[in-house]
């Protein structure tokens, strides 16, 4: 049965290996190097006794050789690739998948997994993933904010992230964070509102301006960049010189 499944998750790269081959990003030498180590991989994952840092190292490995591949076409200027590109990225979202299913309790797993998924535009998927999180962690406001965060950043959805506050507030109504987050957010989407008004030549005269400026230039608490225990797995640097490539190809190939 193991065996099976493993074939079948490696088969599902074949296309995209073969246009890596094709367009000159990877050499078939390298492309069989790199199929064993997922192989092997493929192993630690789904053995009965996996651990979490199973699921860890092949993120990582996956995560690094799609660095290296955006670095190589670049460098060849093949920055048009096929339909069979993403496959790559598909991957780590499966192994992502697989991860939150067996250890559903490790927070941090969630937020590395809400991490890549902002990083990749994954926004479909995003959206599935908080409703899976909030619904298994209701009393973890961190969630919350995050969830809230991103939709008034990222979507700039004010009314979404109102509701998934005053949802959290509900779930933890004792929870000093979450009155506070949410009162950030109501000051930051006045300010907003207020910034707008000068822009338009609006005169507000039921606003202080003097009540909100403080929060003009703060951006709404963003969980990830203010808590110790994420652990950032890339960083994407498209100005990283040749010696730095030289390492990641030394470590996944």
């Amino acid at each position: 049965m193991v065996e099976s499944n493993i074939q079948a998750a490696l088969e599902e790269l074949t296309p995209e290996v073969e246009e890596y081959v094709e367009r000159g990003i990877f050499t078939p030498a390298e492309i069989r190097k790199i199929m064993q180590t997922r192989t092997k991989h493929e192993y630690s994952m789904q053995g009965r006794q996996a651990k979490r840092d199973d699921y860890i190292i092949g993120l990582q490995y996956e995560m690094n050789l799609q660095v290296l591949k955006n670095k190589r076409k670049e460098r060849l200027n093949a920055i048009k690739m096929g339909e069979h590109e993403r496959l790559g990225e598909f991957r780590i979202h499966n192994i992502f998948q697989r991860a939150i299913h067996r250890f559903q309790s490790d927070k941090k797993l969630w937020l590395q997994y809400f991490d890549f998924c902002i990083k990749t535009n994954s926004r479909r998927v995003l959206d599935k993933l908080f409703g899976r999180a909030l619904k298994l962690f209701p009393k973890e406001p961190g969630f919350w904010i995050y969830a809230a965060s991103y939709e008034f950043q990222k979507n700039l959805n004010v009314k979404a992230a109102r509701a998934l506050m005053q949802r959290g507030i509900r779930s933890n109504p004792k929870s000093f964070k979450m009155w506070t987050e949410f009162f950030r957010l109501e000051s930051l989407f006045v300010a907003k509102l207020r910034e707008r008004s000068d822009v338009l030549g609006i005169e507000e005269k039921n606003v202080s301006r003097k009540s909100f400026n403080k929060y003009e230039n703060e951006d709404f608490v963003h969980l990830l960049d203010e808590t110790e225990e994420n652990e950032k797995m890339f960083d994407e640097n498209e100005n990283q010189n040749q010696e730095e490539e030289e390492i990641i190809t030394e470590a996944c190939i």
